[in-house]
Order: structure tokens, then sequence, then C-alpha cells
């Protein structure tokens, strides 16, 4: 397990915690919160268990075999302009509240894939939802701005890239690209030449 990761996810979870403690209703005596088992939520993190990266999702996403719930916790103003297929807009009130509870509920044995821009805002609320025992939700590793940069950018944009890698990146990159961003006329056609970066001609 990365150390320096492991680091910056609990004190994600510091900050964290005091928005938690407000969104919650229960009343707590003062010994209650040192009683929490720590690691609870840092095994978990210690695992690996606690995110997916991006290309482990669009994998599951083309398989088109179900089984994976996303739910964008920006706001819906973000949420309208882009979003993942098929994704919930869940501020993370809302997804601490009945209604994240009623999806969590009702999709006992898919993952759900909390997202944002970055991981601040998921991780928050991951750790809550770990506290109440859900297990079944993930954080997206970097949320969609790292998505962008390793699965919506072409190829050619990443680095050198051989004949024979392109072969492989150019058709993912396009169907990854079909189902994230839907067809649009205006989208240019990449070649294989220019997902090796020879450039077009």
């Amino acid at each position: 397990m990365d150390t320096k990761r492991l680091i910056q996810t609990l004190a994600i979870a510091a900050v964290g915690a005091g928005v938690i403690l407000a969104l919650t209703d229960t009343a707590r005596s003062p010994g209650d919160a040192a009683a929490e088992p720590v690691a609870s939520f840092t095994a978990p993190i210690e695992e690996e268990a606690d995110h997916i990266d991006p290309s482990a999702l669009t994998d599951r996403l083309l398989a088109g075999a179900g089984g994976v719930v996303t739910v964008d916790v920006r706001p819906a103003d973000e949420f309208a302009a882009w979003h993942l297929p098929g994704a919930v807009n869940l501020t993370v009130p809302q997804v601490l509240g009945d209604e994240g509870a009623a999806l969590l509920d009702a999709h006992p044995g898919d993952l759900v894939v909390l997202y944002s821009n970055g991981m601040v805002h998921p991780a928050q609320a991951w750790v809550e939802l770990a506290r109440r025992g859900y297990t079944n939700v993930r954080v997206l590793e970097g949320g969609l701005t790292q998505l962008k940069a390793e699965i919506l950018t072409p190829p050619s944009l990443r680095g050198p890239i051989s004949e024979a890698r392109a072969k492989v990146e150019l058709p993912r990159f396009q169907r990854a690209h079909a189902l994230l961003m839907g067809p649009r006329s205006d989208t240019p056609q990449v070649t294989s030449s220019e997902a090796r970066g020879d450039g077009p001609g």
C-alpha cells in the first residue's frame, strides 16, 4: 500500500469529519467517537479496496454487464453539462441521507462508485458509509480529472506509442469515447498513425 496515499486519504477523512458529524442526527456522548474502530475504514484503504481506477471502471462500463451504479456528487449544473452514462446525481448530504440509503439498499450486490472532479468529497462520503457498514462502495480514483486524462485523451497525446500498442489502444479509446462522451458528428476520427503520434499524412 502506498503510504503517501494512505496519509492523504486519512487527511481527507479528517477534513470530512466535521461535515459528517454535522449531517448525523444521532446524539453521541464524548466517548463514542473514541470508541469508533479506526481500523474499520483504514483496512480497506490499506488493501486498496476503497477506490477503483478509471481504467477498471471504464472496462466494466464497456462490458455492459451491469452491476455498477455510478453516483455523481457534483453540483446539478456540472452534472447537467456532462456526467458518466447512467449516473445518479446526489450531493454528499443526499448520499448520506435518506436518498443515498434508499439507493444503496436497492443495490446491495452492485458496485457503487462515487465520483466528482477529484476525490475529496466522494472520499468524505465513503468514510461515513464505511462506518455504517457498507462494503460495496468505491471512490473513483483521481475523479473525472484523472479519467479524462487516462481514458478520454487520445493515445498519441499520452506519450510515444508503438504501432502494435496503437492497434490495441485506439479501438478501446474510440469505444470508451463513444460510451462516455456520446457520438458526436464534430468529433474527428483518429487514425492509427495519429494514435502513434506520427500525425496526419
